[in-house]
């Protein structure tokens, strides 16, 4: 039951990601993100927690954080 709750959390964090990023505002989008990474790990879906971290690094690159950008990138390989 809890997977049924989960999941539509899971899509509504990752469509507000990509509109934060989408919006220039990756600091609003990082708690978002790790929510999102957090969701798919719970749920063990694997192809959800390599977009969070894809997400992430990308979140990271935009707000300059280069270290953690590459730490999220190689997450999502």
């Amino acid at each position: 039951m809890g997977n049924r709750k989960a999941e539509p959390q899971l899509q509504l964090c990752n469509k507000l990601v990509a509109l934060l990023a989408t919006l220039e505002e990756p600091q609003e989008g990082l708690e978002v993100a790790h929510m999102a990474l957090a969701l798919s790990i719970t749920l063990g879906d694997r192809l959800n927690e390599h977009v969070a971290y894809y997400r992430l690094a990308t979140l990271h690159h935009l707000l300059g954080h280069g270290k953690l950008a590459e730490h999220f990138y190689l997450k999502a390989l």
